[in-house]
């Protein structure tokens, strides 16, 4: 399972100005169970296939693994009224396939393959 989800990471555009993987959450069972691993790479952010070798410590299909990173989104700026390019938090979740009771990124429980979320916008934005 990680081996996929590092070959998704490796394909993310990344953003030329804060590159690399920022942060690292690994979650056990399902949502209300507090973080096995909470990795704040903010100083030292990593490629890949570094945040997959600190993932790879906690392999298991009722985890789930969050990374965050930024990418370079176009945003108009109603006051230069140009289009500006910036960087913009990008959340990616891989749930293992017994995670959450094998809840889905559709909702649907025992449903075959492993669920990749994007989150774009932050915590807590839409």
């Amino acid at each position: 399972m990680l081996g996929q989800f590092e070959r998704l990471l490796e394909t993310v555009r990344l953003s030329a100005e804060r590159p690399g993987f920022t942060e690292l959450v690994i979650r056990a069972v399902d949502p209300a169970e507090t973080s096995l691993v909470e990795r704040d790479l903010r100083s030292h952010p990593l490629d890949a296939a570094a945040l997959m070798d600190l993932a790879r410590e906690h392999t298991h299909a009722d985890s789930a693994y969050e990374v965050w990173a930024h990418w370079d989104l176009w945003v108009y700026d109603a006051a230069s009224r140009r289009w500006q390019l910036r960087p913009h938090p990008l959340g990616i979740i891989c749930h293992g396939e017994e995670y959450d009771d094998g809840l889905d990124a559709g909702g649907r429980r025992g449903a075959p393959g492993r669920a990749l979320s994007p989150v774009v916008g932050g915590r807590g934005k839409l």
